[in-house]
């Protein structure tokens, strides 16, 4: 979609190709996109390079505003043995404890079991790296490779779970898992951020910890 010169507010072009995109996401959970913001080359690289942010913001918040959910946060290294190497998972959970979607993970087949946390919330990659996960939870994660430097994460689902279902109104709580070492020699740390799913929109700001900085999550209805 194209913007105006040196302005990120979307055109009424963009929020009917943004419409469009919305229904497609709700109606195919496994669907994920990557927000990119691009300009001209008028101007500075650093200018350029915030103006493009801010235009990514604007799509992402539109998204957000219609009730696809996101959680936005930076990971940080913590000295372990294959750092800057880093690898992870985002997943949901009941309140009241239960396993209910994966929505990210970042890891190599060489990290299959490393994320000791997840693995143990939503029963892992599978037989093939000896775990017993739900099949369609791990086809519905966005996937990619073990990262070689920590970076801001962005992380957006839909409200259903493993199963293609809704999930009903109440306490959920969005778990985010980072490790630089192998299982046998230190877990990875792990934070969570509890929510309420109900009429109400809520945006939480988790106080920086030492490997996650700049964590929040924004729950619209």
């Amino acid at each position: 979609m194209h913007f105006d010169f040196d302005r990120y507010s979307l055109r009424p072009e963009a929020l009917r190709a943004l419409d469009a995109a919305i229904r497609t996401l709700t109606d195919n959970p496994s669907l994920r996109v990557t927000i990119e913001g691009h300009t001209c080359n008028i101007g500075t690289a650093e200018y350029n390079l915030a103006l493009g942010e801010r235009r990514a913001t604007s799509v992402r918040d539109y998204l957000v505003s219609r009730g696809i959910s996101a959680e936005r946060f930076t990971t940080v290294s913590y000295g372990g043995e294959y750092a800057p190497l880093n690898y992870g998972a985002v997943w949901f959970e009941r309140s009241a404890g239960g396993f209910v979607k994966t929505a990210k993970r970042w890891a190599g087949a060489a990290h299959a079991t490393d994320l000791v946390t997840w693995t143990m919330a939503s029963g892992g990659w599978g037989s093939l790296f000896g775990g017993g996960g739900n099949a369609a939870d791990m086809m519905d994660a966005v996937s990619s490779a073990t990262l070689r430097t920590h970076q801001m994460q962005m992380v957006m689902w839909n409200m259903k779970d493993a199963q293609k279902q809704a999930v009903p109104d109440g306490e959920y709580v969005a778990v985010i898992e980072m490790s630089e070492s192998r299982a046998r020699d230190q877990a990875g740390p792990v934070i969570r951020i509890k929510f309420t799913k109900g009429p109400m929109a809520q945006t939480v700001m988790a106080p920086d910890e030492k490997s996650f900085t700049g964590v929040s999550l924004r729950y619209t209805p």
